[in-house]
């Protein structure tokens, strides 16, 4: 069977989490709640939290890890019981190659938010690339059992259950996916799920290009070969 290899497409992307900067309370609203809460050190901590988050989160768009990494390790000391900033921090890791650290930090925003799909979804991302694919599986389990319909956990899963040789497991999840995707108009995916699909069905190169010719200036009955392998959908939201 071809696709022993996987080719990991790196589109990450930017952090999901937007933070609202921190106002202070004037005296004209509540003159006694201002007081104390602008002569507390609570106002400057929401302050420090806003910028560190600021800064990491357009540190990542930079794709400068380290120091997005850094800026929300400040936030999580600030933030500690924050389940948004360790799931940042993961991505952050994830996308600069940190698996091991990623796959830590998505666990911690997994206990302090046991339905964070997003998650166990990443989890399961970082997972696959480390080869632990039993470890990968049941986490594309639990981002399913979330949210059904994803299209991107459910192909995920087809490529998790190809790599275990649950062949039959990996062509119903991808066929599910494709369904998905042919109702969003997703023509990039769709035609990677059926160059999947078909390397399943018709390992002997007897293609069905119908799934792909609805989205080309082309009839079913040309055939147009594409090369691509599969690979994990490592973006999320």
């Amino acid at each position: 069977m071809p696709y022993l290899i996987f080719i990991f497409i790196l589109c990450l992307s930017s952090p999901v989490f937007a933070y609202n900067q921190p106002e202070p309370i004037y005296e004209s609203e509540n003159p006694e709640m201002a007081s104390e809460y602008n002569n507390s050190g609570d106002f400057e901590r929401e302050r420090q939290l806003d910028s560190f988050i600021q800064k990491g989160i357009q540190a990542h768009k930079r794709k400068d890890f380290d120091r997005a990494i850094n800026l929300y390790t400040h936030a999580i000391r600030l933030e500690p019981n924050s389940s948004e900033l360790f799931f940042d921090r993961g991505l952050a890791k994830s996308e600069g190659g940190y698996r091991e650290d990623a796959a830590r930090d998505f666990t911690q925003a997994i206990r302090l938010n046991p339905s964070s799909d997003a998650a166990y979804f990443n989890r399961g991302i970082v997972e696959s690339e480390m080869k632990m694919y039993g470890q990968a599986l049941r986490d594309f389990d639990k981002t399913i059992s979330l949210v059904p319909g994803d299209a991107k956990a459910l192909y995920n899963r087809a490529l998790t259950k190809y790599a275990l040789n649950d062949i039959k497991g990996a062509l119903a999840d991808a066929q599910k996916s494709r369904k998905f995707y042919t109702a969003l108009r997703k023509r990039t995916e769709v035609i990677e799920i059926t160059n999947f699909i078909n390397s399943i069905q018709y390992p002997q190169g007897q293609y069905d290009y119908s799934a792909q010719a609805q989205y080309e200036d082309r009839p079913p009955e040309m055939p147009q070969m594409y090369y691509g392998r599969p690979r994990f959908h490592r973006n999320y939201y």
